[in-house]
């Protein structure tokens, strides 16, 4: 299983709405959790399951946030 679920809004965090921040975080940390979870039984009958979570170097700490999209970001380093 391969997780790589976000999405990106560009803007700066001022321009976001509430609802568009929690959808970002939502996509990528709480969407992965459901999909592994969901899928845990079928990995558990696999003789050779491996669950594989693609991130960001957009999570390392200290990257430039200016005109990216923050809960991107955070959501990545989550």
């Amino acid at each position: 299983m391969i997780n790589n679920g976000a999405s990106w809004l560009a803007g700066s965090l001022e321009e976001l709405s509430d609802a568009e921040i929690a959808a970002i975080v939502a996509a990528a940390v709480t969407g992965t959790i459901l999909v592994t979870k969901g899928l845990l039984p079928a990995l558990h009958r696999s003789a050779a399951a491996d669950i594989i979570t693609v991130v960001s170097t957009a999570g390392i700490l200290g990257w430039d946030v200016n005109g990216g999209s923050v809960p991107f970001y955070a959501a990545k380093h989550g």
